[in-house]
Protein backbone atom coordinates (compact mmCIF):
# COMPACT_ATOMS: atom_id res chain seq x y z
CA UNK A 1 0.00 0.00 0.00
CA UNK A 2 1.39 3.27 -1.23
CA UNK A 3 1.37 6.66 1.43
CA UNK A 4 -1.33 7.88 -0.71
CA UNK A 5 -3.09 5.00 -0.18
CA UNK A 6 -2.53 5.07 3.40
CA UNK A 7 -3.52 8.27 3.85
CA UNK A 8 -6.94 7.62 2.36
CA UNK A 9 -7.80 4.98 4.28
CA UNK A 10 -6.85 6.80 7.76
CA UNK A 11 -9.04 9.59 6.20
CA UNK A 12 -12.01 7.18 5.53
CA UNK A 13 -11.33 5.59 9.26
CA UNK A 14 -11.44 8.80 10.44
CA UNK A 15 -14.76 9.79 8.72
CA UNK A 16 -15.99 6.51 9.58
CA UNK A 17 -15.67 6.32 13.16
CA UNK A 18 -17.49 9.32 13.96
CA UNK A 19 -21.21 7.71 12.51
CA UNK A 20 -23.45 6.75 15.32
CA UNK A 21 -24.25 2.98 14.97
CA UNK A 22 -27.92 3.75 14.34
CA UNK A 23 -26.71 5.91 11.35
CA UNK A 24 -24.51 2.73 10.35
CA UNK A 25 -27.34 0.39 10.79
CA UNK A 26 -29.53 2.63 8.16
CA UNK A 27 -26.36 2.61 5.70
CA UNK A 28 -25.69 -1.22 6.01
CA UNK A 29 -29.44 -1.85 5.68
CA UNK A 30 -30.51 1.11 3.30
CA UNK A 31 -28.28 3.65 1.50
CA UNK A 32 -28.60 7.30 4.01
CA UNK A 33 -27.69 10.90 2.78
CA UNK A 34 -27.03 11.30 6.92
CA UNK A 35 -23.33 11.31 6.64
CA UNK A 36 -20.59 12.90 4.37
CA UNK A 37 -20.38 13.01 1.06
CA UNK A 38 -16.84 11.11 0.54
CA UNK A 39 -18.97 7.79 1.88
CA UNK A 40 -22.12 8.48 0.29
CA UNK A 41 -22.22 8.79 -3.36
CA UNK A 42 -25.70 10.77 -4.48
CA UNK A 43 -27.21 10.09 -7.93
CA UNK A 44 -30.05 11.45 -9.99
CA UNK A 45 -30.90 8.94 -12.92
CA UNK A 46 -34.33 11.36 -14.13
CA UNK A 47 -33.35 14.89 -14.96
CA UNK A 48 -36.01 16.16 -17.17
CA UNK A 49 -34.19 19.28 -19.57
CA UNK A 50 -37.71 20.08 -21.33
CA UNK A 51 -39.05 23.29 -19.17
CA UNK A 52 -42.44 21.91 -20.50
CA UNK A 53 -42.13 18.45 -19.13
CA UNK A 54 -44.54 19.34 -15.41
CA UNK A 55 -41.45 17.44 -13.58
CA UNK A 56 -39.00 19.99 -14.45
CA UNK A 57 -39.92 22.25 -11.58
CA UNK A 58 -40.64 19.12 -8.93
CA UNK A 59 -37.62 18.10 -6.99
CA UNK A 60 -35.10 15.65 -8.21
CA UNK A 61 -35.68 12.32 -6.98
CA UNK A 62 -32.15 11.49 -5.21
CA UNK A 63 -30.31 7.57 -4.78
CA UNK A 64 -27.97 7.33 -2.48
CA UNK A 65 -25.28 4.82 -2.21
CA UNK A 66 -22.07 3.83 -0.25
CA UNK A 67 -19.53 4.81 -2.71
CA UNK A 68 -17.59 1.73 -3.30
CA UNK A 69 -16.46 -1.74 -1.93
CA UNK A 70 -13.64 0.17 0.19
CA UNK A 71 -15.54 2.25 1.76
CA UNK A 72 -18.62 -0.93 2.64
CA UNK A 73 -15.59 -2.74 3.83
CA UNK A 74 -14.70 0.23 6.38
CA UNK A 75 -18.42 0.44 7.44
CA UNK A 76 -18.82 -3.19 8.16
CA UNK A 77 -15.93 -3.26 10.09
CA UNK A 78 -16.28 -0.21 12.19
CA UNK A 79 -20.48 -1.68 12.71
CA UNK A 80 -18.94 -4.82 13.56
CA UNK A 81 -16.70 -3.43 16.49
CA UNK A 82 -19.35 -1.22 17.96
CA UNK A 83 -21.75 -4.42 18.52
CA UNK A 84 -18.78 -6.26 20.00
CA UNK A 85 -18.77 -3.74 22.07
CA UNK A 86 -22.30 -3.28 22.88
CA UNK A 87 -22.35 -7.09 23.44
CA UNK A 88 -20.03 -7.26 25.81
CA UNK A 89 -20.85 -4.61 28.22
CA UNK A 90 -24.30 -5.93 27.85
CA UNK A 91 -22.97 -9.40 28.52
CA UNK A 92 -21.00 -8.05 31.63
CA UNK A 93 -24.01 -5.98 33.04
CA UNK A 94 -26.59 -8.74 32.91
CA UNK A 95 -24.24 -11.36 34.40
CA UNK A 96 -23.83 -9.15 37.31
CA UNK A 97 -27.12 -9.61 38.84
CA UNK A 98 -28.70 -13.31 39.50
CA UNK A 99 -32.29 -12.41 37.98
CA UNK A 100 -30.57 -11.38 34.56
CA UNK A 101 -27.71 -13.80 34.35
CA UNK A 102 -29.35 -16.20 32.45
CA UNK A 103 -29.28 -13.71 29.75
CA UNK A 104 -26.07 -13.36 29.17
CA UNK A 105 -26.12 -17.37 28.60
CA UNK A 106 -28.91 -17.47 26.13
CA UNK A 107 -26.76 -13.85 24.34
CA UNK A 108 -23.41 -16.37 24.11
CA UNK A 109 -25.22 -19.30 22.43
CA UNK A 110 -27.02 -16.70 19.55
CA UNK A 111 -23.28 -15.64 18.95
CA UNK A 112 -22.07 -18.99 19.08
CA UNK A 113 -24.57 -20.31 16.76
CA UNK A 114 -23.56 -17.59 14.02
CA UNK A 115 -19.71 -18.93 14.21
CA UNK A 116 -20.79 -22.46 13.62
CA UNK A 117 -23.15 -21.11 10.81
CA UNK A 118 -20.42 -19.68 8.88
CA UNK A 119 -17.72 -22.71 9.12
CA UNK A 120 -14.52 -22.49 9.91
CA UNK A 121 -11.75 -24.61 11.82
CA UNK A 122 -12.48 -25.21 15.51
CA UNK A 123 -10.25 -26.84 18.29
CA UNK A 124 -11.53 -29.31 20.44
CA UNK A 125 -10.20 -30.21 23.71
CA UNK A 126 -10.76 -33.96 24.75
CA UNK A 127 -12.52 -34.44 28.05
CA UNK A 128 -12.14 -37.79 30.20
CA UNK A 129 -13.40 -39.41 33.54
CA UNK A 130 -10.77 -38.31 36.72
CA UNK A 131 -9.12 -40.59 38.27
CA UNK A 132 -11.93 -40.45 41.58
CA UNK A 133 -14.54 -41.08 38.57
CA UNK A 134 -16.52 -38.34 39.26
CA UNK A 135 -16.14 -35.34 36.98
CA UNK A 136 -15.10 -34.90 33.23
CA UNK A 137 -11.81 -32.82 33.29
CA UNK A 138 -10.18 -31.83 30.01
CA UNK A 139 -7.14 -33.76 28.92
CA UNK A 140 -3.32 -32.79 27.00
CA UNK A 141 -5.47 -34.24 23.62
CA UNK A 142 -7.19 -32.05 21.07
CA UNK A 143 -9.12 -32.60 17.69
CA UNK A 144 -9.33 -29.73 15.02
CA UNK A 145 -12.22 -29.89 12.54
CA UNK A 146 -13.26 -27.97 9.25
CA UNK A 147 -17.01 -27.06 9.37
CA UNK A 148 -18.72 -25.87 6.36
CA UNK A 149 -21.03 -23.13 5.98
CA UNK A 150 -24.24 -24.78 7.13
CA UNK A 151 -28.06 -23.80 6.91
CA UNK A 152 -29.86 -22.91 10.68
CA UNK A 153 -32.91 -25.42 10.67
CA UNK A 154 -35.50 -25.89 13.10
CA UNK A 155 -35.04 -29.52 14.79
CA UNK A 156 -38.31 -32.16 14.38
CA UNK A 157 -37.17 -34.87 16.29
CA UNK A 158 -38.77 -36.85 14.12
CA UNK A 159 -36.88 -36.74 11.46
CA UNK A 160 -33.09 -37.68 10.14
CA UNK A 161 -29.93 -35.64 9.94
CA UNK A 162 -29.07 -34.75 6.50
CA UNK A 163 -25.46 -33.12 5.65
CA UNK A 164 -25.20 -29.22 5.91
CA UNK A 165 -28.06 -28.52 8.10
CA UNK A 166 -27.56 -26.84 11.33
CA UNK A 167 -30.39 -28.27 14.17
CA UNK A 168 -31.22 -25.97 16.74
CA UNK A 169 -34.09 -27.21 18.63
CA UNK A 170 -37.64 -25.04 18.54
CA UNK A 171 -37.85 -25.06 22.31
CA UNK A 172 -35.44 -25.33 25.68
CA UNK A 173 -36.27 -28.42 26.78
CA UNK A 174 -33.45 -30.05 25.29
CA UNK A 175 -31.17 -28.80 28.11
CA UNK A 176 -28.72 -31.47 26.92
CA UNK A 177 -27.67 -29.30 23.64
CA UNK A 178 -28.63 -26.58 21.90
CA UNK A 179 -27.93 -27.75 18.41
CA UNK A 180 -26.26 -30.18 16.34
CA UNK A 181 -25.03 -31.66 13.37
CA UNK A 182 -22.85 -33.97 11.71
CA UNK A 183 -18.77 -34.30 10.86
CA UNK A 184 -16.51 -36.03 9.84
CA UNK A 185 -18.91 -39.02 10.06
CA UNK A 186 -19.59 -37.93 13.53
CA UNK A 187 -22.52 -36.58 14.90
CA UNK A 188 -21.83 -33.50 17.22
CA UNK A 189 -23.86 -32.13 19.50
CA UNK A 190 -23.14 -28.50 21.10
CA UNK A 191 -23.86 -27.46 24.66
CA UNK A 192 -23.25 -23.36 24.68
CA UNK A 193 -22.55 -22.16 28.65
CA UNK A 194 -20.78 -19.46 30.23
CA UNK A 195 -20.26 -21.59 33.13
CA UNK A 196 -17.76 -23.37 34.60
CA UNK A 197 -19.83 -26.59 34.57
CA UNK A 198 -22.29 -28.28 33.15
CA UNK A 199 -24.87 -31.08 33.80
CA UNK A 200 -25.35 -33.85 31.27
CA UNK A 201 -29.20 -35.22 31.10
CA UNK A 202 -30.37 -38.06 29.33
CA UNK A 203 -33.71 -36.90 28.17
CA UNK A 204 -31.42 -34.84 24.67
CA UNK A 205 -29.19 -37.87 24.39
CA UNK A 206 -32.11 -39.72 23.14
CA UNK A 207 -33.09 -37.34 20.70
CA UNK A 208 -30.26 -37.19 19.70
CA UNK A 209 -30.04 -41.46 19.34
CA UNK A 210 -33.42 -41.07 17.43
CA UNK A 211 -31.57 -38.62 14.47
CA UNK A 212 -28.74 -40.58 14.26
CA UNK A 213 -28.08 -41.91 10.84
CA UNK A 214 -27.60 -45.39 10.15
CA UNK A 215 -23.79 -44.86 8.66
CA UNK A 216 -23.02 -42.55 11.89
CA UNK A 217 -21.79 -44.33 15.35
CA UNK A 218 -19.67 -41.61 16.62
CA UNK A 219 -21.39 -39.20 18.68
CA UNK A 220 -19.91 -36.47 20.33
CA UNK A 221 -21.14 -33.17 22.91
CA UNK A 222 -18.95 -30.46 23.08
CA UNK A 223 -19.32 -27.77 25.33
CA UNK A 224 -19.04 -24.31 24.08
CA UNK A 225 -17.11 -22.16 26.91
CA UNK A 226 -16.01 -18.39 26.29
CA UNK A 227 -12.25 -18.66 26.12
CA UNK A 228 -11.31 -16.81 28.76
CA UNK A 229 -12.98 -19.43 31.47
CA UNK A 230 -12.82 -22.64 29.09
CA UNK A 231 -9.35 -24.19 30.35
CA UNK A 232 -11.45 -24.52 34.11
CA UNK A 233 -14.53 -25.79 32.71
CA UNK A 234 -15.89 -29.35 33.72
CA UNK A 235 -19.02 -31.71 34.16
CA UNK A 236 -19.97 -34.30 36.01
CA UNK A 237 -18.90 -37.53 34.70
CA UNK A 238 -21.48 -40.06 32.60
CA UNK A 239 -23.75 -41.65 34.73
CA UNK A 240 -25.56 -43.67 32.90
CA UNK A 241 -25.25 -45.96 29.97
CA UNK A 242 -26.49 -43.79 27.41
CA UNK A 243 -24.23 -40.92 28.40
CA UNK A 244 -21.42 -43.58 28.40
CA UNK A 245 -21.80 -43.57 24.81
CA UNK A 246 -20.82 -40.20 24.33
CA UNK A 247 -17.17 -38.72 23.54
CA UNK A 248 -16.85 -35.09 25.50
CA UNK A 249 -14.79 -32.21 24.49
CA UNK A 250 -14.57 -28.27 25.07
CA UNK A 251 -14.62 -25.82 22.27
CA UNK A 252 -12.68 -22.79 24.01
CA UNK A 253 -14.64 -19.98 21.23
CA UNK A 254 -12.93 -17.08 21.42
CA UNK A 255 -15.49 -14.19 21.69
CA UNK A 256 -14.73 -11.54 19.25
CA UNK A 257 -17.13 -10.34 16.54
CA UNK A 258 -17.56 -11.86 13.63
CA UNK A 259 -20.00 -9.58 11.56
CA UNK A 260 -22.90 -11.54 9.57
CA UNK A 261 -25.64 -10.63 7.84
CA UNK A 262 -27.68 -11.37 10.76
CA UNK A 263 -26.00 -8.62 12.49
CA UNK A 264 -27.53 -6.08 10.31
Amino acid sequence: MTDQEEDVKHKLEAKVSNIAISTLHKMLSMSTHETSHPIIQTLCRKQPNDPLNKTYYQSDVMEYSISCPVVLTSLHKRFGQYLFTEFSLLSRLVQAFPETAATAGWMWEARGHVHFCKGGRFTLVRMEVDEEGERLIQVEESETISIKSMTLTSLDPESVYEMGAYYVPASKRHATFDACFLAKRTQIALKFTISLSHTIEDEGLVVLNNMLPEAYNAQALVFVVPKARAERFTCPAPSSELQAEFEYYVLALDSGYRLSSADI
